[in-house]
């Protein structure tokens, strides 16, 4: 008995340990999916971990007592090496799930699998030890004594002393294999159910089949029945407990999972405008400093101007290419004039001749846009830069009973470059950045095919790039529709531009730039004649004074 209760407390310990260390370890490792059932969540291997500790302290407390009782001597018995063989299966468990993240899957099957050998190992160690105790009752007991005359209910149980001690040993062994399975009970149900047949055939099947006595049969069957009936229906309401909490984790999981994949698509779209600034914003500070060493004229500034309002412009894109990076962009087609699409995208850029109809089609302008501001950067930034020879070419095409729209872009390749590979946003993914890219380096690294081949895949467009001799060309497809001509612009806030402003105007404006307020005051005037423009914001108490002249009246309000 002494070796019962020292056996029983590791297991007890690591039982009692187990709630809070799965709760912890779900939190980490529940998400491992299940190769033959992915709509399942296996338990923690941790937890498995945990039994398989217990059970080894069990073992071990067995073995050293044994070698003890054994005078510290080793001797070669068939329990020994059943301790022996049961210590080494459960460091090939733990060692298996700790490196072997494959394993970690079927932990729910290494829990119910280790859980019955136990049982079997279990009632086999009882079994030994109600062989030795019964062999020493035997030889100490004295032949004469008179039988036991009474008839109570325990009479009803043993009668003889190797009875008494047969069900004592049958009842510890019944209750530590309560003890050590019911770690499986907090798996599943299913391996719940199996363990528990596995304990009622192993409890009443073995008796019958030892050589020692347990008691009366009623009372062998009996109780492992009604323990099982007992505590398989706390397996069940627990069982239910912990699906609702693995539920409100698959829950969490995936919100955090929409929260990484929007985070991730900010990044992208963020990469994208940045990538679009940087050349809007180099071209313009070199403009200005070609303006400022007086190696150029005013026409100089005049094209800074153009790159920074392209990039406030993208700016403004910022939503729709978030969208875009997130796959969750809706093509938006609108009919607009050609003519009027393109020279918006060329602001800026007079290296670049147009050649387009004057006619009206259909499309999507802000895909349309990326596409093709992302391949005039490159082929001005890559292209021979004495002579680029850069021509944009509009298109359109019957096909049967549909039409495409084709933007074909050339420029004379660079000097001494390798020739280009051909390139197709529908063969292949768009080209890697450079291994070794220096962050502060101002030079295109291959992004802006990235960006063309994420936007053409996700619109339903084609674009392809390749080179003929001394010439690149680039052509982004899409399908269209035709009409007249018409005045559209390609920026869609002009739709809710108002036709009529009442005269005098009175616009109020609130800044904390003293350079935003100066530019309001000088160029609102010039641009809406005739208009009366007051500016606020030099100090804090300027927005009470802007609140109070609101409140008296206004025609138009910039915050």
């Amino acid at each position: 008995f002494f070796s019962f209760f020292l056996c029983l407390v590791p297991s007890a310990m690591g039982v009692s340990c187990s709630p809070s260390i799965l709760t912890k370890s779900l939190a980490r490792y529940a998400f491992i999916k299940h190769p033959l059932a992915p709509g399942r969540q296996p338990i923690a291997f941790i937890h498995v971990i945990f039994w398989a500790l217990a059970a080894i302290g069990m073992c071990v407390s067995e073995a050293f007592l044994d070698f003890m009782a054994a005078g510290f001597r080793l001797r070669d018995s068939v329990h020994h090496w059943t301790i022996y063989t049961m210590i080494l299966i459960l460091l090939v468990i733990i060692g298996t799930l700790t490196f072997v993240k494959q394993v970690r899957a079927y932990s729910e099957g290494i829990l119910s699998c280790g859980t019955c050998l136990m049982t079997c190992y279990i009632a086999f160690r009882f079994d030994c030890l109600t062989t030795v105790v019964s062999t020493f009752l035997t030889k100490s007991w004295p032949p004469d004594l008179p039988p036991i005359m009474t008839s109570t209910a325990v009479d009803q149980i043993f009668q003889t002393p190797h009875e008494l001690v047969g069900t004592c040993f049958w009842a510890c062994a019944l209750l530590y294999n309560t003890v050590q399975s019911s770690s499986v009970r907090r798996a599943a149900i299913v391996p719940a159910a199996v363990c528990s047949v596995v304990n009622v055939l192993v409890f009443c099947v073995g008796p019958t089949v030892s050589t020692n006595t347990y008691g009366s049969l009623f009372y062998v069957v009996s109780l492992p029945i009604c323990m099982e009936l007992f505590l398989f229906p706390h397996t069940i309401i627990t069982m239910l407990q912990l699906n609702k909490i693995k539920e409100d984790q698959e829950l969490l999981y995936q919100s955090q999972q929409r929260e990484l994949a929007h985070q991730r698509a900010t990044q992208k779209a963020d990469g994208l405008l940045n990538h679009i600034l940087k050349n809007n914003i180099i071209d313009a500070q070199n403009s200005i400093d070609m303006f400022l060493d007086k190696d150029a004229d005013e026409a100089i500034l005049i094209h800074s101007r153009a790159l920074l309002f392209r990039s406030k412009w993208w700016c403004k894109l910022r939503e729709a290419m978030l969208r875009i990076t997130e796959g969750s962009y809706e093509k938006k087609v609108q009919t607009m004039s050609l003519s009027r699409f393109c020279s918006d995208l060329l602001v800026g850029r007079p290296v670049v001749t147009l050649d387009c109809p004057s006619s009206a089609a259909s499309l999507d302008p802000i895909a349309c846009s990326i596409v093709l501001d992302n391949a005039v950067t490159n082929a001005i930034r890559h292209g021979c830069g004495e002579d680029p020879e850069l021509k944009l070419t509009v298109e359109i095409s019957d096909h049967g009973s549909a039409q495409a729209l084709s933007f074909t872009l050339m420029n004379r390749a660079k000097a001494g470059a390798p020739q280009l590979a051909n390139w197709s946003a529908s063969s292949t993914e768009a080209v890697h950045a450079c291994n070794s890219v220096d962050p502060y380096d101002s030079v295109s690294t291959g992004l802006g095919l990235q960006h063309i081949a994420m936007v053409v895949n996700l619109c339903g467009m084609s674009a392809e790039l390749w080179q003929e001799d001394a010439y690149v060309y680039f052509r982004l497809r899409t399908e269209t529709e035709t009409s007249s001509d018409t005045s559209a612009s390609s920026d869609p806030t002009n739709e809710y531009r108002p036709r009529h402003l009442p005269s005098p105007v009175h616009i109020l404006c609130i800044d904390d730039s003293p350079v935003a307020r100066k530019t309001l005051a000088v160029v609102l005037p010039k641009k809406i004649p005739g208009a009366v423009v007051d500016v606020f914001g030099e100090t804090l108490a300027d927005v009470e004074l802007f609140k109070q002249a609101v409140a008296r009246g206004c025609d138009i309000v910039i915050v």
